[in-house]
């Protein structure tokens, strides 16, 4: 009997082994942008998610690698992805995480089904929208759970993260002000505690504002100091950063760093 457990310990340790490799392959190849290998990877790890003998934390992080990388196809191919498995995937994560009481999965999972129905409502139209319209509803909910979250573990750099998430909403309802509010908590966090990446994203928005307001020595001059917080160039909105330098370089004295935004475009967008 207890050469038996042995071996069944055994094996739950390679069934581990294994999915955690899988998923950090995954996981590499979506930070590249390499969006059609990733699904590959992962498709790969789905059949072993069937054995009795794979942990519940292994089923959670396959899946929710699985619907980040849906999310991303989905957002890529503007709409032309799969949503009913994206939302099936992570409804699935979150049914695992709050069955293994998994708080920073369960957060991971209700942040992402806030990304999912967010692009599903860009997608559909609701570029410009208004709070009655209810399009965004679902996405606002989840992403407030997400935040409840996060601030109870604490998790500060999910916390920026779903600050700016919310903003984005209220900047979808035209209401300005009030989405400014929250880039600027998520901007004020991931400052505090050295978040580059979240502190990207809010930035990048106050340059869009400046730039709608006809601001455009400030525009640039916000977009171009985000260029120290994305040093890694392989993530997906770095490519929306350098378009956005380029498109407001209008200048004469900019034209040089405009082509070195578009030439190091090239290298950032996210290959399917």
């Amino acid at each position: 009997m207890h050469s038996l457990e042995m071996a069944n310990e055994d094996i739950i340790g390679y069934y581990t082994t294994a999915l955690d490799a899988l998923s950090d392959i995954g996981r590499a190849n979506l930070a590249s942008g390499k969006i059609g290998k990733a699904l590959h990877v992962v498709r790969m790890a789905l059949p072993l998610l069937e054995a009795s003998e794979v942990k519940p934390e292994s089923s959670l992080q396959i899946h929710l690698l699985y619907g980040q990388a849906l999310l991303f196809d989905y957002v890529l191919t503007r709409g032309g992805g799969h949503p009913d498995l994206l939302f099936s995937t992570l409804l699935k994560a979150k049914q695992i995480a709050e069955a293994s009481s998994t708080k920073p999965g369960l957060a991971d999972a209700l942040s992402l089904l806030g990304q999912a129905h967010y692009f599903t409502a860009v997608m559909g139209g609701a570029i410009i929208d208004h709070p009655q319209s209810g399009k965004y509803d679902e996405a606002l909910s989840y992403q407030q759970q997400a935040l409840d979250l996060r601030e109870a573990l604490p998790d500060t750099r999910g916390m920026s993260e779903a600050l700016f998430q919310i903003g984005a909403i209220y900047e979808r309802w035209q209401l300005i002000e009030r989405s400014e509010e929250y880039y600027t908590q998520a901007r004020q966090i991931a400052e505090q505690y050295a978040h580059l990446f979240e502190k990207a994203e809010p930035a990048r928005h106050f340059a869009f504002h400046a730039l709608m307001k006809g601001n455009l020595d400030e525009a640039l001059r916000l977009a171009c100091r985000l260029w120290s917080c994305v040093r890694q160039p392989d993530l997906s909105h770095i490519s929306r950063l350098i378009i956005f330098c380029s498109e407001i370089s209008i200048r004469p004295e900019e034209i040089r760093r405009t082509l070195n935004f578009r030439s190091k475009r090239r290298l950032c967008w996210p290959q399917r």
